[in-house]
Order: C-alpha cells, then sequence, then structure tokens
C-alpha cells in the first residue's frame, strides 16, 4: 500500500471515530487516553502508520461481523468513511453499488453507527485501538 493511501485510511479511521463520538475524535486522542505516551504515538504515526490502520479496519471488520447484515453494514461503513485508503463515497455511489436507494444507505449508516455507540461496542472499539497499537509497537 502506498503512503497516501496508509495516511486516507488513517483519516478514514479518523473520521469513523469523530462520526461515532459526535464530535472530533482521532486515534491518536484514544490513544492517549488509553495511556500512551507522545512517543508511542509518533512511533505510530511515522513507522506504523499503515500497519495500524490496517489492523484497526481488519478489528473494526470483525466488530461489525458480529452484527446482523455485519458485511453490508461494514461496506457502508468503509466506504462511507474511506477505511478503505480511498476517498469517501458519497450514499449515491455506495447506493449504485450495492443495487438500493441512497435513503436506504443512510438508514444502514445510521444503524450501524447506533450499534456502536453503546458503551460495549466503543469498549470493543478501544480494545481495537489498544491492541492493534501494542500490536505495531511490539513487533521486532
Amino acid at each position: 500500500m502506498e503512503e497516501s493511501t496508509s495516511k486516507n485510511r488513517w483519516a478514514g479511521v479518523n473520521r469513523y471515530l469523530t462520526a461515532l463520538y459526535g464530535r472530533p475524535m482521532e486515534s491518536t486522542d484514544l490513544l492517549r487516553g488509553l495511556g500512551f505516551g507522545e512517543a508511542s504515538i509518533a512511533m505510530l504515526r511515522m513507522e506504523h502508520q499503515e500497519e495500524f490502520a490496517e489492523r484497526v479496519v481488519v478489528g473494526l471488520h470483525a466488530q461489525f461481523l458480529d452484527s446482523h447484515n455485519g458485511d453490508r453494514l461494514f461496506y457502508v461503513i468503509t466506504h462511507f468513511y474511506g477505511l478503505d485508503g480511498e476517498a469517501p463515497w458519497l450514499a449515491e455511489e455506495i447506493a449504485a453499488a450495492l443495487k438500493i436507494t441512497p435513503t436506504r444507505v443512510r438508514q444502514i449508516r445510521t444503524r450501524a453507527m447506533r450499534r456502536h455507540k453503546s458503551v460495549q461496542e466503543v469498549g470493543r472499539l478501544e480494545e481495537i485501538l489498544r491492541d492493534a497499537a501494542d500490536g505495531c509497537l511490539d513487533a521486532p
């Protein structure tokens, strides 16, 4: 994956977090809250950006798969927020790909976000971020 794609994927994760928390939020903010120091966060951004973003997206995918219609929910969230490293898609573009209406895409996105705002799911998200960071920082 090229550097701009990994930066875009990192940005996609941050767009998703901002939507989930309902306020500006970045993975670095959550990592600080989880006890990671500035040096560790800088190392993630400078040396492990691609790997970290990939680990987070894989963890999110697993989290979505626990939901009814998880693959569809994840597809919509991935493309709407750019978790795949590409530019975020409009609801109309996702609708065309899935052969549904843009309104249905918005409903799916709303349902996915509502499900993942629960205390339990936010706890799982924080665990995903912690595991992704630990996995990158502990790697040789």
